[in-house]
């Protein structure tokens, strides 16, 4: 065990360096001068003097060991936003206070969110069962910031004479309501749904336990049994990322698509976003039901075609119910193969399953963050609406990819009750 952590431990290095040097490329791919702070430009002499002061003027190797010698040492630099001030002095700050809404919101996830999902579990397949996983899906797809808003919205302006509770500032056991409710809620949410979830198929698998064990005992227990599919997952790794860079991509510009073209109010556009991340947390359940009858593949390709013909609805809808609809359908057929393409990952690496859950899971949502990123420095030098094409266009390619994996990788079965037999 102390070998292990220790291992780990030294991976968190090159870990730690990759993030940085993918940040501090991002941070330069962003068009802007971190100087000016008003609609005047600054004047050249100015410029170049703070760009030698600050070590800008450098080659950008330079610039990054001097980066990754700031972030080793805890030397974050002066402010740029608020002036006169180091990073440094702000972090100590504010450390305090986040760290105890930090724990705060995590005793409110607890106390709250074992019993819901033990209660869930207890009640498998019941209005409450299902009443609590859906209410728990659409808190994982509604941001924090929206539930924020509306709290405030509502305690200040609708309740505020009924409920005196403050929304600012952080004196008193009052102003920490709020905060600890809306940071609480997503952890609620998160601590009751694994004990459902893992109830839930605990009743699904235990049944089949038995004749899987019998299965592979009478397999004799083959390696080629358990053999990992390389080939199969790079191509469902190509297409889950493909996923996450159109869903990440529309989550980045669907509000500004709306305010800029659409010339809606961006109270509009938040809501067209909210409907697409509600209409993906029901996806997920059907997509659930949909695999018992199709099968995973046919899902997930399903999931990937029909986003093409969506998206070239929506880019031509102009806006209004229509434009929020398709969006709606858009984040549902999204996000309905998210669980499918986790367990497709786990049976085409029966041996590494902790590696296929980590891809398909972190390392594609990684991915779609990065998308994001690149997609926001496209629509700096070609435009917001050659953005949204070209994340209209990905699913051509995500289908693609869905259309050559095998319909089924049955050898994992057998090598996973094999080692539940042998436990």
């Amino acid at each position: 065990m102390t070998t292990f952590i220790i291992r780990r431990l030294i991976w968190t290095i090159p870990v730690i360096l990759l993030v940085i040097l993918m940040t501090f490329g991002l941070m330069r791919a962003i068009k802007g001068n971190p100087f000016r702070t008003s609609e005047r430009a600054v004047p050249e002499s100015i410029q170049r003097n703070l760009e030698a002061k600050f070590g800008l003027d450098k080659p950008w190797y330079v610039q990054y060991a001097k980066y990754v010698e700031g972030v080793f040492t805890f030397d974050l630099g002066p402010s740029l936003v608020l002036r006169n001030r180091d990073v440094n002095d702000i972090v100590k700050e504010h450390f305090p206070p986040s760290l105890e809404l930090g724990a705060l919101a995590m005793v409110f996830a607890l106390v709250v969110g074992i019993p819901l999902g033990m209660l869930s579990a207890l009640k498998s397949n019941t209005i409450f069962d299902y009443s609590a996983m859906f209410v728990s899906n659409v808190g994982f797809a509604i941001p924090s910031f929206l539930v924020a808003t509306l709290l405030i919205y509502f305690f200040a302006l609708q309740w505020g004479d009924i409920f005196d509770v403050p929304t600012s500032g952080w004196e008193g056991w009052q102003s920490k309501i709020l905060p600890v409710l809306v940071l609480g809620l997503s952890g609620t949410l998160a601590v009751a749904i694994l004990p459902a979830l893992a109830a839930a198929v605990l009743l699904i698998e235990i049944p089949h336990l038995r004749a899987r064990t019998a299965d592979a005992a009478r397999a004799g227990r083959k390696q080629s049994q358990g053999r990992d599919d390389w080939g199969s997952f790079s191509r469902l790794t190509a297409a889950v990322s493909v996923r996450s860079g159109v869903y990440f991509g529309l989550q980045s510009f669907i509000p500004v698509w709306f305010i800029h073209h659409y010339g809606t109010s961006e109270a509009a556009g938040n809501a067209a976003l909210t409907a697409m991340l509600v209409a993906g947390a029901v996806g997920t359940l059907v997509g659930g039901r949909l695999v018992d009858r199709i099968g995973r593949r046919r899902v997930l390709v399903g999931s990937m075609a029909l986003q093409l013909p969506l998206l070239v609805l929506f880019m031509a809808a102009g806006g209004g119910v229509l434009a929020g609809i398709l969006l709606g359908a858009i984040g549902f057929v999204t996000i309905m193969s998210f669980s499918v393409t986790v367990v497709m990952g786990q049976e085409y690496l029966p041996r590494r399953l902790g590696i296929a859950s980590g891809v398909t899971l972190g390392f594609a949502i990684g991915v779609g963050g990065v998308a994001a990123a690149l997609f926001g420095a496209l629509a700096d030098h070609a435009g917001l609406p050659t953005v949204m094409w070209t994340i209209t266009l990905l699913p051509i390619a995500g289908t693609a990819l869905a259309l050559t994996l095998p319909e089924s990788a049955v050898r994992a079965r057998p090598a996973i009750a094999t080692s539940l037999h042998l436990r």
